[in-house]
């Protein structure tokens, strides 16, 4: 890559010589801690050319491939980690519900994540808010292995991991919960529409979804804008290997994929299922966070009120 600095050995073979990686460099390529890391999804490349390898195969037959790859699971882990830690907790949880989810979490409320994949984001708020209870809802036994080995690794004693494919483990069976999240989900999902009405049924009164998707634009052409054509040109390609893929990987599934969730369509999608309060919250680099609820108002006044009066009460 043309990053690496060579410098002098001591002695006069090859196994002597020295390279220096400079530090810019290094936050980028090497620190997974920097939020400059960036080569979290090259881990991910074998494995999506080997789905490219069963493309013609798949065109064939129309039916895509799910989600269950260990390498790929790992690497959305290591990319969504980067956001969580310098994004997700100490820039958008105070903006959610003019900050009433932040004063919820730290008071104590139960929190759902559907579709938590390796639990990356339920392990760093757990640590975060130990008054509060969190569980994960996931059906990729690869990503659900991984979290729960996560899980053991860490301190934290107030997570669950449920396999949603099991009687009684689903949402809205263990809900209500008055805040859930849903993180790079929605336009992965055969049926999106089935995923939003469970949240639907989930959410406690007062309740609000925090919803992250791809920072895309409305349609085919919004994407193909001359701003946008080159990173949507990586977009698409990758979608056609995974995330579309994963999208059409059930009969009579929506086919959104990477850049099928924009504003127009969520709004449009939430509304249908009964979300009247749909906001755009916050863009950063890829992702566009959403905050929704059945209603405009009364968003977690409840468990806000709770938590003022705990901290007058201590």
């Amino acid at each position: 890559m043309g990053v690496l600095q060579l410098e002098e050995g001591v002695g006069e073979d090859d196994a002597s010589l020295i390279y220096h990686l400079p530090l810019a460099f290094a936050n980028v390529l090497a620190d997974t801690s920097s939020p400059d890391y960036c080569v979290s999804m090259i881990q991910a490349v074998p494995s999506l050319m080997a789905r490219a390898k069963q493309l013609p195969e798949v065109f064939r037959h129309g039916r895509g491939q799910p989600y269950n790859d260990d390498d790929i699971s790992e690497a959305i882990d290591r990319s969504h980690t980067i956001h969580t830690r310098h994004v997700f907790i100490p820039k958008l949880l105070p903006m959610v519900a003019d900050g009433r989810m932040l004063a919820a979490l730290e008071a104590g409320v139960r929190c759902a994540d559907l579709g938590c994949g390796s639990g990356c984001l339920l392990l760093a708020l757990a640590a975060r808010f130990p008054k509060s209870e969190f569980h994960g809802f996931e059906i990729s036994e690869v990503a659900l292995a991984q979290a729960n080995v996560s899980l053991h690794l860490s301190t934290v004693r107030n997570v669950t991991f449920h396999d949603s494919r099991e009687d009684g483990q689903a949402l809205d069976v263990l809900g209500p919960f008055p805040v859930i999240l849903t993180y790079d989900v929605l336009h992965d999902a055969t049926h999106p529409e089935h995923l939003i009405a469970m949240v639907r049924a989930a959410l406690a009164p007062g309740g609000v979804w925090l919803m992250g998707d791809i920072n895309c634009a409305d349609g085919v052409r919004g994407n193909l804008a001359k701003d946008k054509r080159a990173m949507s040109a990586t977009y698409f390609s990758f979608s056609m290997c995974l995330c579309m893929s994963s999208a059409l990987s059930e009969p009579g599934g929506a086919g959104l994929g990477t850049l099928g969730f924009g504003v127009s369509v969520a709004r449009k999608m939430l509304g249908e299922a009964g979300f009247k309060h749909v906001k755009v919250l916050m863009e950063h680099q890829a992702v566009r966070w959403f905050e929704a609820a059945p209603e405009p108002r009364g968003i977690l006044d409840e468990y806000a009120q709770a938590a003022n009066a705990l901290k007058l009460f201590l």
